[in-house]
C-alpha cells in the first residue's frame, strides 16, 4: 500500500483538470428548470451552495453584486426589487464556455464598479481561480 502511495502524482502540482462538471445552463424554461433541480441533487456542490443561499437572496434588497457569475445560477433566487450586476472575466467564454449579453465581461485588477455602490457581493466559483493565481505569484 505504501508503494502506491509513493508512486502517486502529487495533486498540487496538477495545472489542469481532468474532469469539469457541465456548465450551467440559464433556465428559460421548464426543461431547464428541472435540469437544475436535478443536477443541485446529484452535484453536491452546486446542491450545497444552493441551500445556503436559498434562505439568504431572497431577502436581499438593494444591489447586488455576482463576482465570477458565470450562467447566474442564483440569480434566480434574488427578490424582482434587487438591482443585479453580473460579472465575470473576460476569458469566460474561452476557459469556462459562459456568454452572456447582460453580463459586464473586465479584464485586469479593477471591478468596472464604482466603490461603495453595491449592497452585497456574491462571489460563489472563484476562490479556486483566486488562490491559484496568489499562490503563482508567491512562488
Amino acid at each position: 500500500m505504501r508503494n502506491h502511495l509513493r508512486q502517486r502524482r502529487n495533486q498540487i502540482y496538477r495545472t489542469t483538470e481532468y474532469w469539469r462538471p457541465p456548465n450551467f445552463t440559464r433556465s428559460v424554461n421548464w426543461w431547464h428548470k428541472l435540469g437544475a433541480v436535478i443536477r443541485r441533487f446529484f452535484d453536491l456542490q452546486a446542491g450545497s451552495i444552493w441551500k445556503d443561499l436559498v434562505g439568504e437572496l431572497p431577502t436581499l434588497r438593494g444591489t447586488v453584486l455576482d463576482l465570477g457569475c458565470g450562467a447566474q445560477p442564483y440569480r434566480i433566487l434574488l427578490p424582482s426589487n434587487v438591482t443585479y450586476i453580473g460579472i465575470d472575466t473576460i476569458d469566460a467564454k474561452t476557459n469556462f464556455g459562459y456568454e452572456n449579453p447582460d453580463i459586464l465581461y473586465f479584464s485586469g485588477n479593477t471591478l468596472p464598479v464604482k466603490s461603495e455602490s453595491v449592497d452585497f457581493v456574491l462571489c460563489t466559483e472563484t476562490l479556486e481561480h483566486i488562490a491559484r493565481n496568489i499562490f503563482k505569484r508567491n512562488v
